[in-house]
């Protein structure tokens, strides 16, 4: 997605992330409500699954790679995550 680099690496110590679509591979089988509607906001694509090109970039398990900080991960409301990350 072209961002510029806020940080330096060192300057991280670690990250909290707290609710999300971690996965976007799985995020339609979490039911979670109005995916859709959430998904087309973010993307701006009514087939967003298909059509936006930048897709797997939005997934944290995609980017979580061994140069990522210590992370705090959660879900939020269990109710809504059917399926594990």
């Amino acid at each position: 997605m072209k961002f510029d680099q806020s940080f330096k690496p060192s300057q991280i110590k670690g990250a909290i992330l707290f609710g999300g679509f971690y996965n976007m591979q799985t995020v339609r089988e979490t039911e979670f409500p109005r995916i859709q509607l959430f998904m087309k906001s973010y993307t701006g694509e009514e087939d967003w699954e298909k059509s936006f090109k930048n897709i797997s970039q939005m997934s944290t398990v995609k980017q979580s790679t061994k140069n990522y900080p210590p992370t705090f991960l959660s879900v939020g409301i269990a109710i809504h995550s059917k399926v594990k990350i």
